[in-house]
């Protein structure tokens, strides 16, 4: 695998392209996923280096492999490690993983490559989809700050705001 700076969007793109990529295949559907959330601005990955980087990282999968013929790649724990490990901002872990898990979701069906990458992310950036979901929601502003009551004992446990 190439090496990118920790935190560059080079790094940022190509963990996006493994989410892409984890289920063996390109959908259309996760790619969609990608022109929703504002890549550009939050990441500083633009079209055409995230063009790049899917191109480079495919390239890379098939040196990667030591087997003549592939039908499916796959990496291991290990390498998805070294690769997660490349974004070390609190803020792009937490992002990244945010957009991870709806492009995994995207075509409604999680299978084994896309559960690893996912579960591997959550232990290696110290994360939980719990935490993730609740400021994913309190970012778009569907949970105030309110709604995690600490006076009652419920602490850390959120409620809905209409």
């Amino acid at each position: 695998m190439r090496h990118y700076t920790p935190d560059s969007p080079h790094a940022a793109a190509r963990l996006l392209a493994l989410a892409i990529l984890a289920d063996g295949g390109l959908d259309v559907a996760e790619l969609r996923v990608l022109d929703d959330y504002e890549i550009e601005g939050k990441l500083g990955i633009d079209k055409r280096l995230f063009d790049e980087v899917i191109k480079d990282f495919c390239f890379d999968l098939a040196q990667y492999s030591d087997r003549e013929f592939v039908a499916q790649l796959e990496l291991d724990r290990e390498t998805i490690g070294h690769l997660l490990r490349d974004i070390r901002n609190a803020k792009a872990q937490m992002e990244l993983l945010r957009m991870m898990v709806d492009i995994v979701n995207a075509d409604g069906s999680l299978v084994g490559g896309e559960a690893v990458l996912i579960a591997e992310a959550m232990v290696v950036w110290g994360l939980d989809l719990h935490r993730v979901a609740i400021d994913s929601r309190s970012a778009r502003g569907s949970v105030s700050p309110r709604a995690l009551d600490r006076r009652s004992g419920d602490r850390g446990k959120v409620r809905r705001i209409a």
